[in-house]
């Protein structure tokens, strides 16, 4: 142990140094202990400060630790270091004109701290209770606590060294090459001040405030990890000026405008945590992607030169704005867009769900790919617009010029438009399913080329003029819902390949079948043209199908009917190769015919309800086969009848074997088969019900009288029901009245509605 008593003197002048041998080596001061010398010194023993120890002349270097009670000076032009760690008391003093510098060990510095000249931390793990005004350069390379208010001139924060605490450090100049802000305290750049985020080192803001009042400049390679927040004050401007990135660590964060933000770096920058846009933002060159999502309550100007990618969740204001000549595009998150959305330049949708209330006038392509979802809310207009996403919203859209459909939904309670001289092109080689809920329109030219299948739950309109080129694989599928087909244009499908259209089809234009099968399922009612090509086949099967005036076929190809054909006109099958087989029934007394060249085949036991006009062949090849035909069969000269069945005509025009060839059996006439429709209150029964009938419903009461005509002198019998199932007689007459008309009343018993029903045979 040294011992220096009080009032006694240490004078250490040369360049000696204490070292440590072993033992409990002690400087115990009371007194004065004074380096004079102008060399380096070292005191590598314990030191136990109550006194003074003065540093007026070179350097003095405790690497020994120990504990200050009392006073620790250094004089201008000389330094003192601190190698390893100390202990300060809350008497202590340490401070002085010339330069302290801290290399390692823990200084707790609970005195009173006051440097007045130089000032280094190269090292260890210090805390500074005081406030501090620091007019020389400090470099940090450890970990300083500052836990109350310091004001520093020239500050640089190296890689490894950590700037924390709970105080608000003022710098006037800062360089951050690396290393770590953190605390609960505040990082301030004055209104005057110029900051430099530089170095290719990682820079880390945890849980800190980076508040800029003047210049801060990004010019290092190095990212920012964010888990504190940066605040651009209304007096500060921040220049982006490298390719550096702002990434989210593992905490909130933000980035906070309400100042200038000037991104002069000409490639990409990422902002990966929260942007709060306060005032008007102008992107002036390069690509800003916020990823990280934000507010916007002012204006966000994307210039001629510029690109902002939106990756993240983004709110917008009434007050916002974006919009400006360069490009918009959307990548992820979720953008209602309240404010104002005015792009002038390319937009892009490429993921997210994106909500618009305002017509905007997008430059170019308008791509809406991968899991984008865009909702537009008013009506728009695009040249050209790719979907491979899911396009939304209650407004409609026009495609003015092509639109090019790859997979993905089309939605909404707005129409898709396609007006005259517009392309609507449904192709992916991947032969994605793509689903409709929005109605569409088209007046241009819808091109499916191997697009796979359609489901709708819609009405689609093929307007006058526009066609549907249908190529290759893939149907139109019923969904659920209104799904419908009303052709008024022109359809023309061609391939190899059978295409299935399961929702209904109205034809009123032009239904044209080159090559290759198309099946329609879904019934439909018709007043337009099919034609079908030779070895192309039209199938009819499912629901029924009406043919109404207008309805007509051409073509050398095939038509099957495999379902329940409605004449509500004549029906002209001109010289196709048509097919009654499977669930196939004809109702209607409208008139059957087909062309020299055509056949019409049944595969099936039918009745026809009306006339047949044969211009080719009329084919029947089941031997245990009966067709009735109720009206006239027509055999033009030159046609011919193959029939091993058993074919019955109400007349027949034509004589066997002279108009016309028998192969099989000739057709029997049975007499008129047609029925004659009753006429009941004034309601015209245009067609026979199932047993040549007529159906009522009446309510419980003292009489019911029904006056009617039909045929005169028919055996009339008046049935009732419950059920709809099991018909009794009533046991009423009916009294005809004159020559087919009758009259007959009746009395129905209480209880449940009565149906009743008029036969006649």
């Amino acid at each position: 142990m040294i011992r220096g008593v009080p009032g006694s003197v240490f004078d250490w002048s040369g360049s000696g140094e204490l070292r440590y041998w072993y033992g409990t080596a002690i400087f115990e001061n009371w007194g004065l202990i004074r380096k004079t010398g102008l060399s380096t010194n070292s005191l590598g023993i314990y030191l136990d400060n109550h006194g003074t120890m003065s540093v007026l002349a070179g350097r003095l270097r405790l690497s020994g630790s120990g504990t200050n009670q009392s006073i620790l000076t250094v004089s201008s032009q000389a330094q003192l270091e601190f190698a390893t760690g100390y202990g300060y008391g809350d008497t202590s003093s340490l401070g002085g004109a010339g330069t302290l510098l801290f290399t390692g060990g823990t200084h707790d510095l609970l005195g009173s701290f006051d440097p007045q000249g130089g000032l280094e931390f190269n090292g260890g793990t210090i805390t500074v209770h005081t406030p501090l005004v620091v007019q020389q350069p400090l470099s940090i390379r450890c970990s300083v606590s500052f836990n109350r208010d310091v004001s520093i001139n020239t500050l640089t924060l190296e890689p490894g060294g950590t700037l924390k605490g709970d105080g608000a450090v003022t710098v006037t100049n800062l360089t951050w090459n690396g290393g770590t802000m953190s605390g609960s305290g505040r990082t301030i750049i004055t209104d005057t001040g110029h900051g430099d985020v530089a170095g290719a080192d990682t820079h880390y803001l945890d849980a800190r405030a980076l508040e800029n009042r003047g210049l801060l400049e990004l010019s290092g390679e190095g990212p920012i990890l964010f888990a504190g927040s940066l605040w651009n004050t209304s007096s500060g401007t921040v220049v982006q000026n490298s390719a550096a990135d702002m990434i989210a660590w593992y905490r909130a964060a933000a980035v906070t405008n309400a100042g200038i933000w000037n991104k002069a770096f000409p490639g990409t920058n990422t902002i990966g945590v929260p942007f709060i846009s306060q005032v008007p933002l102008t992107l002036t060159n390069g690509v800003l992607i916020l990823a990280g999502g934000g507010i916007s309550d002012s204006t966000i100007d994307v210039q001629a030169s510029a690109e902002l990618r939106l990756a993240g969740s983004y709110n917008y204001t009434e007050n916002s704005v974006l919009g400006g000549l360069g490009a918009i595009s959307f990548t992820g998150g979720t953008h209602d867009l309240k404010g104002q959305f005015s792009p002038r330049g390319a937009v892009g949708f490429g993921g997210g769900t994106i909500t618009i209330y305002q017509s905007i006038q997008a430059g170019g392509f308008v791509p809406i790919t991968n899991t984008a979802t865009v909702n537009f809310n008013t009506d728009q207009t695009f040249g050209d617009l790719l979907l491979q996403g899911t396009l939304g919203g209650s407004g409609d859209v026009t495609i003015s010029n092509q639109f090019r459909w790859l997979g993905g939904t089309v939605n909404g309670s707005g129409r898709l438009l396609i007006p005259p001289g517009a392309t609507f092109s449904i192709t992916n080689s991947s032969e994605a399913a793509r689903f409709v809920s929005r109605p569409i329109e088209n007046q241009g030219t819808l091109l499916h080329t191997n697009g796979g299948p359609v489901y709708l739950s819609v009405p689609f309109w093929n307007r006058p003029g526009g066609t549907i080129r249908w190529l290759g694989d893939g149907d139109f599928v019923y969904w659920y819902g209104s799904a419908a087909l009303t052709n008024d244009g022109v359809i023309l499908r061609s391939g190899a390949s059978t295409n299935v259209f399961t929702l209904s089809v109205a034809n009123r234009g032009s239904l044209s079948v080159a090559d290759g099968g198309l099946r329609l399922q879904g019934g439909g009612t018709h007043s337009g043209l099919f034609t079908v090509d030779t070895a192309a086949s039209l199938i009819f099967e499912g629901s029924s199908n009406v043919f109404t005036n207008g309805a007509s076929f051409g073509g050398s190809g095939s038509v099957r009917f495999l379902s329940g054909v409605n004449l509500a006109a004549p029906l002209n099958l001109a010289g196709l190769d048509a097919y009654f087989e499977g669930n196939a029934s004809l109702t209607g007394t409208q008139l059957v015919a087909s062309g020299a060249g055509g056949a019409l085949t049944f595969n099936k036991p039918m009745t026809v309800p009306g006339s047949v006009t044969v211009g080719g062949r009329l084919v029947f090849t089941n031997t245990a086969q009966t067709v009735v035909i109720r009206g006239t069969l027509t055999m033009q000269p030159g046609s011919t009848l193959t029939n091993y069945g058993t074919l019955q005509v109400g007349a027949l025009i034509g004589a066997p074997g002279v108009d016309f060839t028998v192969v099989g059996n000739a057709p029997v006439v049975v007499g008129s088969l047609l029925l004659t429709p009753f006429i009941i209150d004034g309601l015209h029964v245009d067609h026979a019900l199932s047993g040549r009938l007529f159906m009522a419903r009446v309510l419980p009461g003292p009489q019911t009288v029904i006056e009617f005509h039909g045929p005169p002198g028919a055996a009339i019998e008046i049935q009732s029901s419950r059920d709809l199932i099991t018909w009794s007689p009533m046991g009423v007459s009916a009294l005809e009245t004159a020559p087919g008309r009758y009259r007959c009343s009746f009395a129905v018993p209480a209880g449940s509605p009565v149906f009743f029903r008029v036969t006649a045979e």
